[in-house]
């Protein structure tokens, strides 16, 4: 005779990893923005806004970014920025518009020198435009 308590516990953790058979819903919902994303602190970080074809940080670039004209970088650690460079090739390669990408401005030098450094390995143009953002200031993005 099996075990109840064993039985009940592989049927949590079968849906806890998802079961082909159903649907599992991702995302949160906050104010009306359906958000996307990924965060494993020291390893990867990035929040999708769909509607409004923004990232927040790139982490390692997941897929689902890509498509995403906008990227807001918070600040210059690997887990948040590493992706950079792969996010603006990949979107080039499926010839996708340039990308505007925010960073604080006190990291826009240290990103630019991020890409000279693989444009001179990739030889690829890496087009994107770069804004630095200073703290506390307000920037404008129209959504067409």
């Amino acid at each position: 005779m099996e075990d109840k308590t064993t039985k009940d516990s592989e049927s949590i953790n079968s849906n806890r990893r998802g079961n082909s058979s159903q649907k599992r819903e991702r995302g949160l919902q906050i104010e009306g923005y359906s958000l996307e994303g990924i965060s494993i602190a020291g390893h990867e970080t990035c929040i999708i806004v769909p509607s409004l074809n923004l990232a927040f940080d790139i982490g390692k670039c997941p897929q689902r970014a890509i498509s995403q004209q906008f990227l807001f970088i918070s600040h210059g650690h690997m887990d948040h920025i590493g992706g950079l460079p792969m996010y603006v090739a990949t979107r080039s390669l499926y010839r996708m518009r340039p990308p505007t990408i925010i960073v604080p401005k006190v990291i826009k030098e240290s990103v630019e020198k991020l890409f000279e450094a693989h444009r001179a390995m990739d030889h690829s143009e890496l087009n994107h435009t770069l804004i630095g953002l200073d703290v506390g200031k307000n920037l404008f993005v129209l959504f067409i």
